[in-house]
């Protein structure tokens, strides 16, 4: 059976746009008061939750989510989550994966979207046990770079009217400062990776080129290990490593490989 088509944002009565930049410029204040909060801090998950704090204030939303587009493309690779308690979120259990209902035909086709009742979507495929009820549905992309980074999805305006053409203008002006944001904060990780990497690479070389104890200058290579990789502390079993090492079949570095003539 085809699809329904994706029901859009509702076309503006005449004279609407006129009565949009009356209201924008009223509520000027609040929106770029968002866009400073979003603006802020470097940390790629922090901004994340940033997004959907200040989306759900700027748009009067009980919930809202960004869903992060997993790079090859197929499903979410990251769901942020803003309105549904930590109880709760342990109660739904597994996240979305984006790969089916409304939040993956958003990936599928990213525009923005404005519903009524989401239920009534033809997209939707319900809720999972333990789910609140939700019904008022906005939904927009952010792009990072020209590439689409996510969605940033909104649900249930906090007076219970559904969301309005105000509400989509100015959670799509702040999806594209969020876009900025993020753009920075993968810049910022990128830079620091970098940086532990060239601080462990120096680490490394220096033990191992200090002529010192083999088990100290192994255990310094399990620590930046650590650190670059960012788990939990590990150890080398140096001994034991030092023995194999010793006990090798094949010549040790320093020793001669002898050719038959």
């Amino acid at each position: 059976m085809p699809t329904a088509p994706s029901p859009g944002p509702r076309p503006l009565r005449s004279g609407a746009s006129a009565d949009l930049r009356t209201e924008l410029r009223t509520r000027m204040p609040k929106l770029l008061e968002a866009m400073r909060s979003v603006g802020s801090g470097l940390e790629l998950h922090a901004t994340l939750n940033r997004i959907c704090e200040t989306a759900a204030a700027l748009a009067e939303a009980r919930y809202a989510a960004i869903g992060v587009v997993a790079e090859d493309g197929d499903g979410l690779a990251d769901f942020v989550h803003h309105g549904v308690d930590e109880a709760t979120a342990r109660r739904i259990g597994r996240l979305p994966d984006g790969h089916k209902g409304l939040l993956g035909a958003l990936l599928r086709d990213p525009g923005p979207v404005r519903l009524t009742d989401l239920t009534e979507d033809p997209r939707s495929c319900g809720f999972p046990p333990h789910h609140p009820p939700m019904r008022g549905f906005l939904g927009v992309p952010i792009r990072v770079h020209g590439e689409v980074f996510g969605n940033l999805y909104l649900a249930d305006k906090r007076d219970g009217e559904p969301f309005d053409d105000y509400d989509l203008a100015m959670v799509r002006v702040l999806a594209t400062e969020a876009g900025i944001a993020i753009g920075n904060a993968r810049l910022y990780e990128a830079a620091q990776q970098r940086e532990r990497w060239i601080d462990g690479s120096v680490a490394v070389t220096t033990a191992l080129l200090s002529g010192g104890d083999t088990e100290e200058a192994l255990q310094v290579v399990a620590e930046q290990a650590r650190r670059l990789s960012g788990r939990p502390p590990v150890s080398c079993c140096c001994r034991s490593t030092e023995a194999a090492w010793r006990s090798r079949p094949w010549p040790r570095p320093g020793r001669r490989r002898h050719r038959a003539p």
